[in-house]
């Protein structure tokens, strides 16, 4: 289903928003920003959407994967690599993912 990128992004020519499909990359991307940067619990109208902070959750993020599991069974997660933080105080954060 065509979704609205984010964060909204208007057409020089014409006005009309920007979207992405299910067939680009970008798609995705976007959907698992959604799901990291989500707290469980945030959003009122659906309060099971979202994950703890991978940032501070070592190991395994099962959270991340019930959630990307649950809205988009279609990408298959399979690795997740959150680096420790850097004198500016940021994390890289890595999601190895198929669609399939």
């Amino acid at each position: 289903m065509p979704t609205l990128k984010h964060p909204v992004t208007f057409a020089r020519r014409g006005g009309g928003a920007l979207i992405l499909l299910e067939t680009e990359t970008a798609y995705y991307d976007q959907a698992l920003k959604a799901a990291v940067s989500v707290e469980r619990g945030e959003l009122l109208l659906d309060p099971s959407f979202g994950t703890e902070d991978p940032t501070f959750a070592r190991g395994e993020p099962v959270g991340l994967r019930a959630t990307v599991a649950a809205y988009w069974p279609e990408i298959s997660i399979r690795s997740v690599d959150v680096g420790e933080p850097n004198n500016s105080g940021t994390t890289n954060m890595k999601i190895d993912y198929e669609v399939g």
